[in-house]
């Protein structure tokens, strides 16, 4: 047990069959994972609320165009702030879908927790919906990275089942992993 008493923690020390090297085995809890990136975009939520707010001040602050016949701030910072709004609305729906995800998956989907193998190492990756990816958070020492399904990456996720190898053809060049786990 560890810390709070979570028998999640940490394990017993053992072979790495991935890395051939002694590593302390790693318990991940799904539904931990879950509330981890769900308050991760309760924070986003909450700082596009904030820029949204201040664009919307700023555009009643800025001259209108009876005072001003070239400068436009006023429709900037109200464009600006309808996009916000536009983002806060797909983050919205992208957490009620989490929210809605099951607590087992045999496949990846959205809500699904995933272990891969990419080049002899383990990395963990949480399926989002689009819009509510490209961020990290950490877990008994490991890090795993929200990854929206519409990504490029995520594109080649979805839909996978444990074992299956996968050939990425991305801009950075060719990746090939292997799903290990699915939660």
């Amino acid at each position: 047990m560890w810390g709070n008493g979570s028998p999640h923690a940490w394990g017993a020390c053992s072979p790495s069959p991935i890395l051939g090297t002694p590593t302390i085995k790693i318990f991940m809890d799904k539904k931990d994972i879950k509330n981890l990136v769900l308050e991760n975009l309760v924070k986003i939520r909450e700082d596009l609320v904030k820029s949204r707010r201040e664009y919307k001040e700023a555009a009643k602050d800025a001259p209108s165009a009876m005072q001003s016949h070239s400068d436009t701030s006023r429709f900037q910072f109200n464009t600006l702030a309808e996009n916000i709004d536009i983002q806060i609305q797909k983050l919205d729906e992208a957490v009620a879908l989490i929210k809605e995800s099951g607590e087992k998956s045999v496949k990846t989907e959205i809500g699904a927790f995933v272990a891969i193998k990419e080049n002899n190492r383990k990395k963990y990756f949480y399926l989002v919906p689009e819009g509510a990816g490209g961020f990290e958070v950490k877990r008994d020492r490991s890090i795993i990275r929200a990854l929206a399904i519409n990504s490029p990456i995520g594109k080649y996720f979805f839909g996978k089942k444990i074992g299956d190898k996968i050939m990425m053809n991305l801009p950075a060049g060719k990746r090939e992993i292997e799903i290990l786990e699915i939660k």
